[in-house]
């Protein structure tokens, strides 16, 4: 019964591992789609696109939530951090951008735009 019981929870936890690879190994798509998009067997420039494209959206998303906060939050400690948040984001986000007007032609932020 013993032996039982452990091969059961090898089989689950294996069954749990596997979640959590699939779900550390895929991205949204930034084009608004509910696609989502595997980073599997993407090295080079294609995976360098992917990461820009995913984060110029995530990082708009977080920037319109912080500046919210910011504005009306009702914490003060919160609000602080949505301040520093927005600020840090926003130079990540030039960063981002330029990197990708550079390498990419601006590809990603044109999508991140829709």
């Amino acid at each position: 019964m013993q032996t039982k019981n452990i091969v059961i929870a090898a089989i689950i936890g294996s069954a749990a591992l596997l979640e959590v690879y699939h779900f550390t190994s895929t991205l949204r798509s930034s084009d608004g789609d509910e696609e989502t998009v595997s980073v599997q067997g993407r090295n080079g420039r294609d995976l360098d696109r992917l990461f820009v494209e995913a984060l110029i959206t995530r990082y708009k998303d977080t920037m319109v939530l912080a500046e919210a906060e910011r504005l009306r939050g009702h914490n003060p400690e919160l609000r602080r951090l949505a301040a520093a948040l927005v600020e840090a984001r926003r130079k990540d986000l030039d960063t981002l951008m330029r990197i990708d007007t550079a390498e990419n032609g601006g590809s990603a932020t044109d999508k991140s735009a829709r």
